[in-house]
């Protein structure tokens, strides 16, 4: 019996390989989650012990990608090698696992071989797909067949034969109605009838002469003619006496009537919204209390939430507190990759880290070094040249450019790649820094550099740096340093000033003092961080989310048309005080912003 994953502990996967197959189970709390075995592909099988080794945990985090990214892993392995700093050095192939593994930040312990029997099982199963594929379906079949025939006899009451009375057929439509497992079994299946039809005039005159509320009307007694209503009527129509509304509205008795007309209208007239398919309906029936079931009927129209695009959003952004003192926190990013071409036919890739204090707008920009990766291909050795984004080179980086120049800050601010894992995490951590990484697919929380970002877009373009007569690095590093110094020597508008002026106290060409009154420039900057957010709620509904509650996930990216525009329903786990919930999502769950979903 496999355990339900709980994302508040530690995940522990045990892996192994031998020379036909990779093996690995997932535990927690000495409960197996899952277990994965794969086999070797006849190249995978030349590698060494050590790449076998690790590439039985890379493929068990592919697979179990859903379950285990962003988690807390301990991994398991009776390979010693692994455990090592210095493995991947010699080899371009394990090099690049290596980066893999940091998106996930697992702890490597190594433990021996005989503690190691489950996953050391699994890499070693006998299974051959083509000598034992059409035993293993027999064998399904005839689970399923033997479950189907013990319906049919407690169907029958216990009884072995049919008898001429009894119709085995619908016995056995019914078993699969209950029973989806089991359709697959027949060869003929005889498909359920699931096609909408509207009432005829017959069927609504005969509920309307069923119904107690408009019974009487067909009563000739002169007695229950007092509590008729003037606006209901009898008529003829297709040769059939039926009652009318204001002498052209049909009268539509019962709640199963009145669900089935709304559902084929809203299904046959392509899911239109509440108010059309209110105005449709009211111009030729009636019947108490239409509005409010035709706005619960397409409010709760699955493929309504999850086709169409909603306009109205819901939840306000909770009050902002503006960043205020200088040095305090800083934000960190990349931006990129870019690429630049030549007239001569030169092509260069280059991706940046930038990094800004709110408070300040001081800012700083450094470009990535390239690496070079060896590979063989179809017998040759290839070079090729990509640009090294691992944690422990952008770790590097903002340690050399921020934190040994500047004044240490308290917050440090950034999003959820890969780069910003395993070494980066160490490094701020050794300083003291609280790590507030944003939310996935959430730009808006680090707003300052993704502004600053299209400032460097449009200044690349007006440069004159693509299509030039030729392009190297050098022509890249020196466009990078008038960059720094562009931003930091234009006028912001909140400082009122400069950023170098406020930052030292001078214009950095002139001899002109400055003193920044910080102050006035928080009030200046909280003030905006107001206006702004009272401006996004002006539009929005004031809705509060609460755990249990089921909310859609709007999707991001360019999609197509017919691709449905939200997905989902997710339950909610958790609601923070920052616009944020955690929503269960499959396997997995994940921490999202407001502003990406809705109720």
């Amino acid at each position: 019996m496999l355990a339900y994953p709980n994302y508040s502990e530690v995940f522990e996967i045990y892996t192994d390989a031998s020379t036909l197959q990779l093996g690995a189970v997932i535990t927690q709390n000495g409960k197996p989650i899952a277990f994965f075995s794969r086999k070797l592909s006849s190249a995978q099988r030349k590698y060494t012990i050590t790449e076998l080794e690790l590439l039985s945990i890379v493929e068990v985090l592919k697979e179990f990608k859903g379950m285990l990214w962003g988690q807390r892993i301990k991994v398991y392995t009776d390979h010693k090698n692994l455990v090592r700093d210095a493995l991947g050095l010699a080899s371009d192939r394990v090099h690049r696992w290596r980066l893999l593994l940091e998106e996930y930040n697992p702890e490597i312990v190594y433990i021996k071989g005989v503690d190691n029997i489950v996953a050391d099982a699994i890499s070693r199963l006998e299974y051959y797909p083509e000598k034992n594929v059409k035993h293993v379906n027999m064998h399904v079949r005839h689970k399923i067949a033997a479950r189907l025939l013990s319906h049919l006899t407690q169907e029958l009451g216990g009884e072995n034969t049919f008898t001429e009375s009894q119709n085995s057929t619908n016995v056995a439509i019914d078993v699969m109605k209950q029973n989806n497992d089991v359709r697959h079994v027949f060869a003929n299946q005889i498909e359920e009838e699931n096609d909408i039809h509207p009432p005829t005039i017959a069927e609504i005159a005969l509920e309307q002469r069923r119904s107690r509320l408009y019974k009487h009307y067909f009563s000739k007694s002169n007695s229950k003619k007092k509590r008729m209503d003037k606006k209901i009527s009898l008529k003829v129509i297709d040769d059939t006496d039926i009652l009318v509304y204001e002498n052209k509205r049909l009268i539509i008795p019962g709640i199963e009537m009145q669900t089935r007309i709304i559902n084929w209208y809203h299904h046959y007239l392509q899911h239109p919204g509440e108010n059309r398919l209110e105005e449709t309906l009211t111009a030729v029936m009636y019947w108490p209390g239409m509005r409010y079931r035709v706005r619960k009927f397409v409010k709760s129209c699955d493929r309504c939430q999850k086709g169409k695009r909603r306009k109205r959003k819901y939840g306000k952004n909770p009050a902002k507190i503006a960043e205020t003192v200088p040095w305090k926190s800083v934000c960190v990013d990349l931006i990129g990759p870019y690429t630049i071409k030549g007239k001569d036919g030169t092509i260069l890739d280059f991706m940046c880290l930038t990094m800004i204090d709110p408070a300040t707008g001081w800012f700083e920009i450094m470009e990535l070094p390239n690496a070079e990766c060896t590979y063989v291909r179809k017998g040759q050795e290839i070079i090729e040249v990509i640009i090294d984004k691992s944690s422990a080179t952008v770790s590097h980086l903002f340690n050399k450019s921020w934190l040994s120049c500047y004044p240490r800050s308290k917050n440090i601010i950034y999003d959820n790649g890969s780069e910003f894992k395993l070494h980066f995490e160490a490094l701020c951590d050794s300083y003291g820094l609280k790590r507030k990484p944003t939310t996935i697919k959430n730009p808006q929380a680090n707003a300052i550099l993704e502004r600053i970002h299209a400032v460097i877009a449009d200044m690349m373009r007006t440069s004159g740096l693509d299509m030039s007569e030729t392009c190297t690095p050098e022509m890249i590093d020196e466009f990078l340093t008038n960059v720094g110094l562009a931003i930091r020597s234009t006028y912001h508008t909140v400082l009122k000033t400069t950023p170098d002026a406020a930052v030292f106290g001078r214009d950095m060409l002139f001899d002109i003092p400055y003193l920044a009154d910080w102050t006035a420039i928080g009030k200046r900057r909280q003030a905006l961080v107001d206006q702004d957010n009272e401006k996004k709620n002006k539009n929005r509904i004031d809705f509060d989310y609460a755990v249990g509650q089921k909310v859609l996930l709007t999707k991001d990216g360019i999609l197509r048309k017919a691709e449905d525009k939200n997905k989902g329903p997710y339950v909610i786990t958790q609601v923070h005080c920052n616009r944020t919930v955690r929503i269960q999502r499959e396997t997995f769950s994940e921490r999202l912003n407001i502003m990406r979903l809705s109720p």
